[in-house]
Formats: structure tokens, sequence, C-alpha cells
């Protein structure tokens, strides 16, 4: 998947909005662009609320999600516990799906423009959403909870 963003971030004294368009593609797997609309909405209160929404105005997929967590600093690292959960209308017609979830992270810097993140999330859904069974990088089942876990690398110019 290559995406490409355009935004704007508008901050005010309790709540800071990230809005954006973004072009989905899918380079060498045939399906079809899509041009989705996203905003990102931080609220300054206890537990860092946040609140997303989009809007695909191709396959008028649209979803909701809110989210909390705490963060905290131990020595050199960033640590975070987040609680989450939201719903996505297709817009093909099939069901609505709803999820919650929980993830635990930590991110370090490792010079003044990289930064190390981890991250293991685990959530469930009212709908089989979840890849339950890969083979040969094909998805052959599906299930309604689902685990994860990463590693990234992110650089700032």
């Amino acid at each position: 998947e290559a995406d490409y963003s355009i935004g704007a971030i508008f901050e005010g004294d309790a709540v800071v909005a990230d809005l954006s368009a973004n072009w989905l593609t899918y380079p060498g797997e045939g399906a079809e662009a899509s041009l989705e609309l996203m905003g990102i909405f931080d609220f300054d209160a206890p537990l860092a609320p946040r609140i997303i929404g989009f809007y695909d105005t191709d396959f008028e997929d649209w979803g909701l999600e809110a989210l909390a967590q705490q963060s905290w600093e131990a020595g050199d690292w960033m640590l975070y516990a987040m609680g989450r959960a939201g719903f996505v209308k297709p817009g093909d017609g099939s069901e609505s799906r709803s999820y919650i979830g929980a993830e635990l992270g930590a991110s370090r810097l490792l010079s003044e423009h990289v930064e190390l993140g981890l991250f293991a999330r685990a959530e469930a859904a009212d709908a089989d959403s979840y890849v339950g069974h890969l083979d040969r990088a094909v998805v052959t089942s599906v299930r309604d909870t689902g685990l994860a876990a990463g590693v990234s690398l992110s650089v700032a110019g």
C-alpha cells in the first residue's frame, strides 16, 4: 500500500484537530485507489482522550474510534497503556463491525532524529475481522479476536 496525504493541524486551548485527505493506492495488487478523509481530535484532559473518524469517498466506508491512554517515563523510555473502542460501517452494505482493544507500548529516542518503538495489542470484535491463518501470504481464515506486536523505526528530518 502506498498512501499520499495532505492535511492541516489546528490547535485550540482544549483540543488539537488533525484533518487530512489521504489518497490510498495498492500498487501491484490491482485494487482500486480511493480518497479517505480523516479527522483526529486530541483533548487536553486526563488519560489524553482521542476521537478518530474517517470516511472513504469512493467506497463509502466510514468509522469512529475513541481511545484513552496513560503515558509515563522510565529512564530513556516513554511507556504507554491504551484502551480503544470503535466501529466501522462498510460502504458495500455488509454488517458494521464494533471492536474493543488494549495496547501496551514503548518508545525511545536513538538520536535527535531517530526513534525506536515497540507495541503489543489485543482486540476483539463482534464479527470475524482479524486474520486467523495465513498460507503463503494468503488469508485462509478469519476470527473475532486478534493479537499483534510490532517494532517501528521513525526517522524525522
